[in-house]
């Protein structure tokens, strides 16, 4: 998970063509930067969450019997899209 929020916090200013070592980064886009960082680690936190309520992985059954964890899982969503 920590690598790949660094890679994404990387590869943000590599795109926008910003050194993120250097004194004076701008306000927006280091804002930015830790959103997409923020973003990764919770995507990667809810990917871990579902794969480990079974020993089976993803795609089993058992992931669809407790419709009030995937109504919490779609609140995350909804709450780090907003």
């Amino acid at each position: 998970m920590g690598i790949f929020a660094i890679t994404n916090y990387l590869l943000f200013y590599d795109r926008n063509g910003i050194d993120p070592f250097s004194q004076t980064v701008p306000a927006l886009p280091l804002a930015q930067a830790m959103s997409i960082t923020y973003v990764t680690i919770m995507v990667c936190q809810l990917v871990s969450i579902i794969q480990r309520r079974s020993v089976h992985g993803f795609f089993t059954r058992y992931q669809f019997s407790n419709p009030s964890f995937w109504y919490a899982v779609a609140l995350a969503i909804t709450i780090m899209l907003v």
